[in-house]
C-alpha cells in the first residue's frame, strides 16, 4: 500500500500530541487502555499498557460510553475487466552449398520453417463494500486515582506519568465494517511447428542422384487457472482458493462458483448485517452502555478503528499540573493497579 503523502504519519501525529485513530480488527481492546507512543517500534511487548491505569478502579467499572451515529458513510464498488493477447511468429530460411569438379558436382540445400502462435486471455470480477456508521466513546473521562495524582504532582511528574501509564488512552471506537471478493480466470495456449528439409544432389559425369531428408516437430501447450479471494471484517473471515491449474474438473468449477457466489452475496448485504449486529449490541439507540461491554463490541467485528487521545488533554490532568506548578499541592500516596480489579472488569491484555 502506498501512503498518502498529504496525510501525516502516526508518529508525526503522536509527536504533535493530537488525537489519533488506529485501524483495528476483532482483537479486544477496552476503552481506557493506556498506550505509549514511544514504544510503537522495536519493543517486544508493544506500545500497549493493559494492566495499570491512571484512572481510579471505581470510576473505571462505573464508566459508560455513548454511541454517536453521526457522520455515517458507505461505499460500494463493482469491477469487471477482461484482457486478450495473441502473437504470431514465422521464420523461414534456406541454405545452399555447391561443390564442382570436371567430373563431379555436388549440391546441398537446406530449408527451415518455424511458426509459433501464442494466446492469453483473462477475466476478473470484483465487489467491495465499506461502511462507517459513527462511533461510540466515553460519556466522560473517569477520575484519576490517588497514585496518578501523586505522580503528576512530582517535579518530573509528566515523564513519570508517561513511563507508568503511557501518553495516550483509548477513548472510543469508530464503528463499521469492510468486505470484498474477487474471482478471476486465466487461460493460455502455445503452439509451435518446425520443419527442416535437407536435399543432396550429386552429379557424376552423366548420372545424377538426389536424396532428401525432412524433420518436423510440433508442440502444443495449454493452461487454465481459476482463483478466488474474499474477506469480511464483520465475520472475521479471509477466504482464498489456491486456484486450479490445467483443465478444471466440473466438481472444482462448481465448488469455486459456490464459494464465490456466497461471498459476493455477503458483500452485497454487508450494510444490512452490520446494522443488525450493531442493533443487537445496543449501538444504534443512543442509550448509554456500560464499560464492561467493550470486549463484546470488539469481538463482534464492528470496530474498524481505535480512537486515542493524549492524557494531557484531560481537564483533570491540566488542573493537577497547574496546581503543581503553582506549588499548591502536596502529594498523597496510594497505589492502584488494575490487576486488583475483578477479572471480569479488568482491562484485557491483548
Amino acid at each position: 500500500m502506498i501512503n498518502d503523502p498529504t496525510l501525516p504519519s502516526l508518529q508525526a501525529q503522536t509527536e504533535a500530541g493530537v488525537a489519533v485513530a488506529l485501524p483495528w480488527s476483532r482483537e479486544e481492546k477496552s476503552l481506557l487502555t493506556g498506550f505509549d507512543s514511544t514504544k510503537m517500534r522495536d519493543y517486544p511487548d508493544g506500545p500497549w499498557i493493559p494492566t495499570v491505569s491512571p484512572f481510579s478502579a471505581q470510576s473505571i467499572v462505573t464508566a459508560t460510553m455513548v454511541p454517536d451515529p453521526s457522520g455515517g458513510v458507505g461505499v460500494y464498488r463493482e469491477g469487471f475487466s477482461t484482457r486478450s493477447e495473441s502473437s504470431h511468429e514465422h521464420l523461414s530460411a534456406s541454405l545452399g552449398i555447391t561443390v564442382g569438379y570436371s567430373f563431379l558436382n555436388a549440391n546441398v540445400t537446406g530449408e527451415y520453417d518455424s511458426t509459433v502462435d501464442k494466446t492469453s486471455n483473462g477475466i476478473q470480477s470484483s465487489r467491495n463494500a465499506s461502511f462507517r456508521l459513527g462511533r461510540v466513546a466515553l460519556d466522560r473521562p473517569p477520575e484519576f486515582s490517588r497514585e496518578a495524582v501523586s505522580i503528576l504532582t512530582q517535579v518530573d511528574g509528566e515523564s513519570s506519568f508517561r513511563e507508568r501509564y503511557g501518553d495516550y488512552y483509548v477513548y472510543g471506537y469508530e464503528l463499521g465494517a469492510d468486505a470484498g471478493a474477487c474471482i478471476s480466470a486465466e487461460s493460455s495456449t502455445y503452439d509451435s511447428e518446425e520443419t527442416l528439409k535437407i536435399t543432396v544432389t550429386v552429379k557424376v559425369l552423366f548420372a545424377s542422384v538426389s536424396a532428401s531428408h525432412t524433420e518436423s516437430s510440433q508442440k502444443h501447450e495449454s493452461s487454465a487457472k481459476f482463483t478466488f479471494s474474499g474477506f469480511s471484517t464483520l465475520h472475521g473471515e479471509v477466504e482464498s482458493s489456491p486456484g486450479t491449474s490445467g483443465p478444471p474438473s466440473v466438481a472444482d468449477l462448481q465448488a469455486l462458483q459456490n464459494q464465490a457466489s456466497a461471498h459476493m452475496a455477503r458483500v452485497a448485504r454487508l450494510d444490512q448485517e452490520l446494522q443488525e449486529r450493531m442493533t443487537s449490541l445496543g449501538l444504534t439507540g443512543g442509550a448509554k452502555l456500560p464499560w464492561h461491554l467493550c470486549g463484546e463490541i470488539c469481538r463482534a467485528g464492528v470496530v474498524v478503528q481505535l480512537l486515542l487521545a493524549p492524557f494531557r488533554t484531560l481537564v483533570e490532568y491540566q488542573a493537577i499540573r497547574a496546581k503543581r506548578d503553582a506549588g499548591a499541592i502536596t502529594a498523597p500516596v496510594a497505589m492502584v493497579d488494575v490487576r486488583t480489579l475483578p477479572l471480569s472488569n479488568k482491562i484485557r491484555r491483548s
